[in-house]
Order: C-alpha cells, then sequence, then structure tokens
C-alpha cells in the first residue's frame, strides 16, 4: 500500500494534472494506491474571497464566476484533448447552484456559520479528486472515489479539526476489504476535509490535505506517505530569499518538525504527527 498526495500547484492546469495522473498510473501498476488530492491552485482562496464578499453584503458574484471558471477552465482543456470528465462535469454543476445558494444566505445573514463555511471551502477538493478519477478511468486504471466517512472528525471544531485514527484505521479497512474485491487498483480521497457521523464537512485546517494524507497513511500502514510538490525537497532556508540554500538528502521527523515550526511550507507540521507516531516514511 502506497498513499500519495498531490497539492494545489501541482494541479494548477490540465498538465499538472495529466502530469500527476501519470505518476499515479506508474506507481499502480506495481501496488495499490491511496491517492489524496488537494483543490486546483488558488480555488480555496478564492472561496475564501466569495465568502467575505458575501459576509459584508457585497456582490459575490464576480468571485464565484472566477471561482468556477478556474476549475471550468481544466474541464475545457480535457475535453478538448477528446476526454470526458462525467464525474467532475456533474459535481461542478451541481455545486456551482449550491455555492450561489449558501453564498446569498450568507450575505442575507451578514456573517458565515463556520459548519457552512466547511462546506463551501471543501468545493475545491470535491472537484480536483473526481477530475483525477475521471482521468485516471480514462486512461483503463481501475480508480475509485469515495469521501464517505473513510477520516471521521476527533472533535466538533467545524474548521480545524483533529482525525480519529482509530475509526479511521477501521473505515479504510472497510474500504480497502470492499474495493478489494472489484479489484480496484487506486482509490482517490478529496484532501482537507472529512464527514462526521451526520455526514456533514468538517475541515482539517488551511494545508490540512497533507494531514489527510498522513492520517490514512498511518490508518492502513502504509509502506510510505508521498507528499509531490513542485519542489526538489526540505532545503535548509527558503530557496527565493536564501539563494544558496540546500536540499537536504534525508531528515529526520524530528527535523522536519523543526523545519515546519519554523516557517518551512513544504509540508504541514500536524502531518508529521501521525506519521511519525506509526513509522510511516
Amino acid at each position: 500500500m502506497l498513499v500519495q498526495k498531490f497539492g494545489g500547484t501541482s494541479l494548477a492546469n490540465l498538465t499538472g494534472f495529466v502530469a500527476s495522473a501519470h505518476i499515479i498510473s506508474r506507481f499502480a501498476e506495481q501496488e495499490r494506491v491511496i491517492v489524496v488530492l488537494s483543490a486546483v491552485a488558488g480555488v480555496t482562496d478564492l472561496l475564501e474571497k466569495c465568502i467575505d464578499a458575501a459576509a459584508s453584503g457585497s456582490d459575490f458574484s464576480a468571485a464565484l464566476k472566477k471561482t468556477l471558471e478556474r476549475q471550468r477552465s481544466v474541464l475545457l482543456a480535457l475535453a478538448e484533448s477528446g476526454t470526458l470528465a462525467p464525474l467532475a462535469a456533474a459535481f461542478l454543476d451541481s455545486r456551482s447552484a449550491q455555492l450561489n445558494s449558501r453564498l446569498e444566505g450568507v450575505r442575507l445573514l451578514g456573517n458565515c456559520p463556520d459548519q457552512v463555511r466547511a462546506e463551501i471551502l471543501s468545493s475545491g477538493e470535491g472537484f480536483s479528486s473526481r477530475l483525477m478519477t475521471d482521468l485516471l478511468l480514462g486512461q483503463g486504471i481501475k480508480a475509485h472515489w469515495s469521501d464517505t466517512h473513510v477520516l471521521p472528525p476527533a472533535n466538533d471544531d467545524w474548521l480545524d479539526t483533529l482525525i480519529d485514527q482509530d475509526a479511521a484505521e477501521a473505515q479504510l479497512a472497510q474500504l480497502l476489504s470492499d474495493t478489494n474485491a472489484h479489484q480496484v487498483q487506486v482509490i482517490v480521497l478529496p484532501g482537507f476535509y472529512c464527514r462526521n457521523a451526520q455526514g456533514s464537512v468538517q475541515l482539517l485546517g488551511r494545508n490540512g490535505s497533507d494531514y489527510s494524507a498522513a492520517a490514512v497513511a498511518a490508518a492502513t500502514g502504509a509502506r510510505a506517505c508521498q507528499i509531490w510538490k513542485d519542489v526538489d525537497g526540505f532545503f535548509t532556508a527558503d530557496p527565493k530569499i536564501v539563494p544558496n540554500a540546500r536540499c537536504l538528502t534525508e531528515v529526520s521527523f524530528e527535523e522536519a518538525m523543526e523545519l515546519s515550526y519554523f516557517g518551512a511550507k513544504v509540508i504541514s507540521s500536524k502531518a508529521l504527527a501521525p506519521l511519525a507516531t506509526h513509522d510511516i516514511p
């Protein structure tokens, strides 16, 4: 079992999606893979702007249009290449109406309840994960999408919850058993959010997709958790600020936690705890 996570900058456009799908397919030839996806680059920030505009009583329609166009542009590019994405297209069509309704409610109310904020902000991962499933299925890979209770929250925090690892272990074991019967090669999960017992969305905090992948790896006893990025790895300092910063060939969990604590954004510090606890590389 291998867990792979792809971030938003890796999914900024169709080229990024195709490259990521190629990587997933290559590993899926040798072993079962669980893939965790972030939203398309910039989408979560745009959804935040939609909420802020609506809560202030302003017109949110322009921000919402830009958000949807950012995702539709990937669908259009895919259609031009001759490939359809029925899961992603159906989700975006239905979710666009829901987002408009929720945001109009926020505008009338004058503020955004945390539960509604969580539902709105999870939209990006819902789209990108379905689109990746469409891509893999189009390549002949037996892929399965799910977000149903596989990552149960450990508390009632709507925007920055923890994952109940014991419950996740049981839920993922059941999912693996069910999909194994159908010889599924790749399971695709949206990152950043989980669902509580009532089926409502709770977020794992910003950049929570790293944590999603780490929790999945720990719950399944994966041989490794790969966090795919658009950089080479951990550096001794931010290479954008320090020109002679070096990429480290090996990093301990303790060193990675320290680097993350002091500002390294290459991986979420929250994600390191389950990996370190279960000794997942």
